[in-house]
């Protein structure tokens, strides 16, 4: 089959859950079929990760995303509105991208045209006609529940707000465009039955996450010092609210048991919030090459997340 898939950023580095899971379907999937790689990216030189990708993929297309004041898009945002579309998929939209969608589509047909995560699911709307047999949209998360869970959460007035805004559209449009899928796959059977329950139409099935039990295998039992580990990505909000809240809020009560405890913040992308945790006992490392010796030097991996959805790669690993 000749199968085009569309992920919100180049899944390599697989370097967060998403990239993970889409870096490893599309290379198992590339040793039986032929796939075509349809990408946002956000950095303008990704030389290096395109041509890794296009070991095994026919052909590789990414589409900048440049950094704009929001005030920029104020005439798109009017048009999203107009069209009853959640504004905040505005800021997904790439017209780089979109050209190659119209250059691929316009050349071939594809028996699969498969959406990688929901804030994906418009480019549906820049495909040629007759371009696809089968239109597939995953679902990482199920976001109008994860806004719900942020804006539950000790937020400013403001913030809560837009997320409590972001979820009520959201829960009202993105499980009905669904319905334009022939297949919308989810992580677990819990977001299965969120997306059914708003829309009992579509045809939902669920793709589990996975590890690559090759890679990573047991640690030895030793002597490790007290270290607590938080993988993640550190510039995405429930990740964010995770670590300052491990680093705020529970680690004062370890620390009257165990003075010296560390607590490692491994992950690509933290920001001004999380670089400001850093200190007396608590490391950011920003993106690493190999998370293993950071697993290997912890006694103990936690995932304090008060938000989010979806499954976590990270306990997996």
């Amino acid at each position: 089959m000749r199968i085009l898939m569309i992920t919100n950023t180049l899944p390599y580095p697989p370097v967060s859950g998403t990239s993970v899971r889409s870096y490893n379907l599309l290379r198992r999937i590339a040793a039986h079929h032929e796939v075509w790689l349809a990408s946002r990216r956000h950095t303008r030189d990704a030389r290096k990760d395109i041509a890794h990708l296009e070991n095994f993929c026919a052909r590789v297309a990414t589409g900048f995303v440049p950094h704009r004041n929001p005030i920029n898009h104020l005439p798109g945002l009017a048009r999203y509105a107009l069209r009853q579309w959640p504004l905040e998929l505005k800021f997904y939209h790439s017209s780089e991208l979109v050209q190659h969608l119209h250059d691929f589509t316009a050349e071939t047909v594809f028996d699969i045209v498969q959406i990688e995560e929901g804030c994906m699911a418009l480019y549906l709307e820049h495909l040629r006609a007759q371009s696809h047999h089968k239109r597939i949209l995953t679902f990482y998360d199920i976001d109008f529940v994860r806004a719900g869970r942020m804006a539950s959460l000790h937020v400013t007035p403001l913030q809560a707000w837009r997320m409590q805004l972001h979820q009520r559209m959201m829960r009202r449009w993105k499980p009905r465009y669904a319905g334009r899928f022939d297949r919308c796959l989810t992580v677990s059977e819990i977001d299965r039955n969120w997306l059914l329950g708003a829309n009992p139409r579509l045809a939902v099935t669920v793709i589990p996450n996975g590890t690559d039990t090759r890679l990573n295998q047991p640690l030895p039992t030793g002597e490790e010092i007290p270290a607590a580990i938080f993988v993640g990505s550190m510039h995405y909000a429930p990740c964010v609210d995770a670590a300052t809240y491990l680093c705020t809020e529970i680690l004062p009560e370890i620390r009257r048991h165990i003075p010296s405890v560390e607590i490692w913040l491994v992950g690509a992308n933290p920001g001004p919030q999380i670089q400001r945790l850093a200190g007396a006992g608590v490391h950011v490392t920003g993106r690493v090459e190999d998370v293993r010796p950071y697993y290997a030097r912890s006694a103990v991996s936690v995932v304090p997340i008060r938000a989010g959805g979806g499954t976590r790669l990270k306990i997996l690993e």
